[in-house]
């Protein structure tokens, strides 16, 4: 007699727990319409299971899949002893559905929030590094090609000085150049030398011509500013990113087991959302910064489930103006804590620092006073700050007598 596999599986294991989870979720409206030709295919319900159940252990391979269905008791259990060929997952996953598997993961944590009862107006945000697998001295740093792209394109314009005063030649002289400008040069230069029967030679003993040192000039010029450009292009608004894989950022990881210091390394920023013991929200970025993340993860949040958290609890790594700004407008409450929330409280710094203006005490009317006792309540102006989506006004205040006999001046003016 067959064996019921489902007497074998303890009732604590993850499969039950997954497959009492996946109960309220309609998992059916997630494939295309359509029936398949030919002899009958597998349940496309049970195909998304197993393949759900694979990603929760970190096995999702395809060829893991065919194997965790043919050896593993769970995966027999779940596929009811079905044997599964890979091509059965490669077609779940690339033909079969027809929306985002992350609508998927919402609906599955919404399901486990019905279950557990949890309350998603509170939510828990941070974030972690998480090392990309590439080399990790294989980093292009956009400021260094900028900075090394100006000093060629100075070189650029002395050698188009050159050959226009050697050969009466009528280039342009320009603060920039990009490829495709050296590039008309450089052919123009090979049909001169085509034009006059030049072979161009190589290797010791062999003396160049003027016309191929320029065209040889050029062309590496032509070449270096091609580098360039497609490294900018790869890079777009980052700072950096990876030969290996291109869509890691470098970030600064914390402390290094071996040599003690921090060390840059190719990576993605996973942001993570909590209510309650349940992930509620998760995607990842290519922005190193924490407080850069913030808005489209609540808004990526906000798409799937059409609401924003009424406490977004955060670290000071979240608090920024244009932050603070976006939660007042999606009446969001500034659970956020500010840069130096922390440590402006700890007594030691409050010792070494007591002439940050960031420590001194607000009299009543809230104007700040300074550890000598003056008062800075004389408006001098404001600086708009009009950077991001949100206006920044900075106004500056001065004391009545403009710091003038104060035995502190020369420490606190730093």
């Amino acid at each position: 007699m067959p064996i019921d596999l489902g007497i074998k599986i303890d009732e604590d294991d993850m499969v039950i727990s997954f497959l009492k989870a996946l109960e309220g979720v309609n998992l059916s409206k997630h494939f295309k319409k359509g029936k398949c030709r030919g002899r009958k295919e597998y349940d496309r319900c049970k195909l998304l299971k197993v393949a759900l159940f694979a990603y929760m252990l970190c096995d999702n391979d395809l060829r893991s899949m065919e194997s965790l269905c043919r050896y593993d008791i769970r995966f027999m259990y779940i596929m009811g002893e079905e044997r599964l060929s890979f091509m059965a997952f490669e077609r779940l996953l690339k033909d079969y559905l027809v929306k985002n598997i992350d609508e998927i993961f919402f609906e599955l944590s919404n399901s486990i929030g019905a279950l557990m009862k949890i309350n998603k107006e509170i939510q828990y945000i941070d974030g972690t590094k998480l090392e990309a697998d590439a080399g990790k001295y294989t980093f292009v740093y956009k400021t260094r090609i900028i900075n090394a792209r100006k000093k060629l394109w100075q070189k650029i314009s002395d050698s188009i000085a050159d050959i226009n005063k050697n050969r009466g030649l009528g280039f342009n002289q320009n603060d920039k150049y990009c490829a495709q400008e050296i590039g008309y040069i450089v052919q123009y230069l090979f049909e001169v030398m085509k034009k006059e029967e030049i072979e161009p030679v190589y290797g010791r003993g062999k003396r160049k011509t003027e016309i191929q040192r320029s065209y040889d000039e050029f062309l590496k010029y032509y070449e270096k500013l091609l580098e360039y450009e497609y490294w900018l292009d790869i890079i777009d608004e980052r700072n950096s990113c990876s030969k290996t894989d291109h869509d890691a950022t470098m970030c600064a990881t914390k402390m290094d087991y071996y040599c003690n210091t921090g060390l840059s390394r190719p990576c993605y920023n996973a942001q993570i959302a909590v209510s309650d013991g349940v992930i509620v929200n998760a995607e990842l970025y290519q922005r190193p910064a924490d407080s850069k993340t913030f808005i489209p993860f609540m808004e990526r949040y906000n798409a799937y489930n059409g609401e924003y958290p009424k406490h977004p609890m955060a670290d000071a790594g979240y608090g920024s103006f244009e932050n603070y700004m976006y939660c007042t407008d999606k009446k969001m409450e500034l659970d956020m804590k500010y840069s130096m929330y922390a440590k402006k409280n700890e007594p030691k710094y409050k010792k070494n620092n007591k002439y940050n203006p960031l420590l001194w005490e607000m009299n009543e009317q809230g104007y700040k006073v300074c550890p000598n006792g003056y008062v800075f309540n004389q408006y001098v102006n404001e600086r708009y700050n009009e950077d991001g989506k949100y206006l920044r006004i900075i106004q500056l205040y001065e004391n009545k007598e403009k710091c003038g006999g104060c035995q502190f001046k020369e420490k606190c003016l730093k």
